[in-house]
Order: C-alpha cells, then structure tokens, then sequence
C-alpha cells in the first residue's frame, strides 16, 4: 500500500498482483479507479476515473468515476407526489436527497492494510435531519488481483427498526478495448423484470421487451429487478474479458435487490452499472431494516473471471 496528497487530500494507492486500486477512504469512502496490467496483455482501466474529477464534497458538473456509495438510499425519494422527501415508518415526511449524504460526505478511516480499508460514515447535519436515527455505517473494501469486494454495513445503535436501502455506482470504463463501440458490449441477466422511471413522480414503467446490448438508447437508466441469482455478467459479445457482479454469496437475492444501467449520454467512455439494495422510490415503503442491537450487510464482488 501507498499513501501519497494531492491538494491536501490523503490518497492511497494498492498494487494486488497485475492490479492497482486508488482510493479516497476519507472523503466518501471513494473507490476512484482500478486498472489492471497483465502481462503479455494491453494495460486495462476496469473502473474509470476522470481526471479533474473532485476529491472532496459533492461531485460537480459533468465529472464522472470511481464508485460513489448511496446511503441512506440509491436513487430517488417520493412522498406524497413530492419527488425529493421521504415518509419515514412512523409517518414523519423528510427530505432525502437523491443517492443519499454519503458519496460527497466525510469518513473516518476504522482500519487500513494492505489488502483494504474500512471507514465510518460521519453524518453531516443535514444528513442527520433527513435520516434521523443512531447507527454506525461502515464502507469496506477488499482487493485482489481480479477481484474487490465492497461491503456496506449499517449498524443499528437506536430504540426503532431502522429502514435503508443503500447500493453503488461503479463507473465502469467502456469500451474498454480501443477497438470497440458500445455495440460489441451486451449484458446477461436473469431478472425478471425491468423498469424505467415513470412520467408520474414516484411511479416505474415496466419495459414489455428490455435490451440487452450497452449501445440500445433504451438500454439507459433501465432498472433491472426480481433477479433470480445474484450474479450479473457483461462484456463483449465473445465472452472474453466479462465484468462479473455477485450480490452477497450470488444465490436468490433478498427481495428489493436490483442494478441500474445507466450512461449519461452518447459518446462518454464509461457505463455504470450498480447493484442497489432497493428500487428507485423505495423510501417511503422500505424494503429492508435493521434491528435496534443488531447489523446489516450489502457485499458486492466485481470479479474479472
């Protein structure tokens, strides 16, 4: 492991076999690139990073990468017909903002080495009157040569059930082969269901007959859900070099659990595709709590193999 500052912020660099992951653990416990360099191969960004992009609070304009973490909750919060607030189990309605407080929020790192780091989530004020509950959130992660694995653990330190529905949102680099366009790319999926954001605020729209190939205008912003395992592949049409996504242990996932494809428009050299806990709108009828006394984990493993 390596420790290096830029402009202030402490940065850490992890070099696993053919592998390297650079990280922000302390600003929005930020994974911000991996790239991988075998031997005999061409060197390979697998999660992209654009230069300039900020390494501290929120993200700005158009800068893009690395894989900010949704916590309390991904996507969007509907109450009442009123996109941007949320109605908490006992009837109180708040304001959520979309994607949560954590991706532009401070961490404090719990633990660091040569494999990962975890961090503790450091509510901010407006955090803590949107999501007003006693926990401990923790990101960590773990790295190896083809692999890394991400954990979201939401600890319940309060009297009451605490709801959350947290994921992530892995800017993938694609196309990854110089030689490509997005039409060589497609995704294998066993959900059973996919959906887009309806014209109606806090509404999903089913897709009768959904794509599956990263270059179909109607392939952005799908949500992809009902999955009957929890494992989601794409690459190109050859099979060779796919990016493997496993919720938790890859069996039947708990139910609510979905991934996003989504790109911002023609012509970026990245695609996300992110596995979340919950559906866009999920909020307001929580599809997962946790204990008072107890704990709760999102693992997400990106394989190469």
């Amino acid at each position: 492991m390596e420790k290096f500052n830029i402009d202030g912020v402490d940065i850490y660099k992890w070099k696993r076999g053919a592998s390297t992951f650079t990280a922000n653990p302390e600003n929005g416990a930020r994974l911000m690139s991996w790239s991988l360099n075998l031997a005999g191969s061409r060197p390979r960004d697998v999660i992209y990073w654009q230069d300039g992009s900020p390494l501290v609070g929120e993200e700005g304009g158009d800068v893009r990468g690395g894989n900010p973490i949704l916590f309390p909750f991904a996507s969007s919060a509907c109450a009442d017909g009123k996109i941007g607030f949320w109605k908490t189990p006992q009837g109180n309605v708040l304001p959520m903002k979309k994607h949560g407080y954590a991706a532009g929020g401070k961490f404090e790192i719990v633990n660091i080495g040569g494999s990962g780091f975890t961090s503790k989530f450091l509510p901010s004020d407006e955090c803590n009157q949107a999501y007003p509950y006693s926990y401990e959130f923790l990101v960590a992660y773990r790295f190896d040569e083809l692999s890394m694995l991400c954990q979201l653990t939401l600890i319940n330190r309060d009297k009451v059930r605490i709801p959350w529905g947290a994921g992530n949102h892995f800017y993938f680099k694609m196309p990854w082969n110089a030689s490509h366009k997005l039409e060589n790319y497609r995704l294998l999926s066993d959900a059973r269901k996919v959906y887009r954001i309806g014209k109606i605020p806090g509404t999903l729209d089913i897709l009768e007959n959904p794509p599956s190939c990263f270059a179909d205008p109607e392939f952005k912003t799908n949500i992809h859900c009902n999955l009957k395992t929890g494992v989601v592949k794409f690459g190109t049409y050859s099979g060779e070099e796919d990016v493997t996504i496993i919720f938790n242990d890859g069996g039947k996932p708990a139910p609510g659990f979905c991934f996003v494809t989504w790109s911002e428009c023609d012509g970026r050299p990245f695609y996300c595709v992110e596995p979340w806990m919950s559906p866009p709108f999920s909020p307001s009828n929580p599809k997962h709590f946790v204990d008072p006394d107890s704990s709760s984990t999102f693992s997400v493993e990106v394989r190469l193999y």
